[in-house]
């Protein structure tokens, strides 16, 4: 079983002197939506990550646009990590509960007039669910 170190807001979450872990559905939450909001080519890895956030820049006064690119955009970034999966699986012990097999009920919400809410339920391997949100 591999853990990650637990992220609250950008930052490590230490509790009682003892830094906090993930594992299982919410490490796989957790590294989602690390890959939404990373920059696609930021990382050494120029495919990793996601433009999420430049689509909403250039298209947000044109919502019936920007809402189909911004569903495409998530669906990429969540097959790249895929990919990352199968290549980590290779070299570590990996859970069926942290492991993506599908993305279902992708939803993408205009919030107000300047922002979006995007809404999704991770499937694992394990046929469990991880929901994740972001607004």
């Amino acid at each position: 079983m591999s853990r990650e170190i637990k992220m609250v807001q950008g930052d490590l979450n230490i509790q009682n002197g003892k830094l906090q872990t993930l594992e299982r559905e919410d490490k796989l939450k957790q590294q989602i939506l690390k890959i939404l909001y990373t920059l696609k080519g930021s990382t050494y890895h120029p495919n990793y990550g996601s433009d999420i956030f430049d689509v909403i820049g250039r298209y947000e006064q044109e919502p019936n646009f920007l809402v189909p690119l911004l569903r495409t955009t998530i669906e990429e970034a969540i097959i790249y990590y895929q990919q990352i999966q199968l290549n980590q699986e290779l070299l570590q012990v990996m859970t069926d509960e942290e492991i993506l097999m599908r993305l279902e009920n992708l939803e993408v919400e205009r919030a107000d007039t300047t922002g979006y809410v995007v809404k999704g339920t991770l499937i694992t391997r394990a046929s469990t669910n991880a929901e994740f949100v972001i607004a």
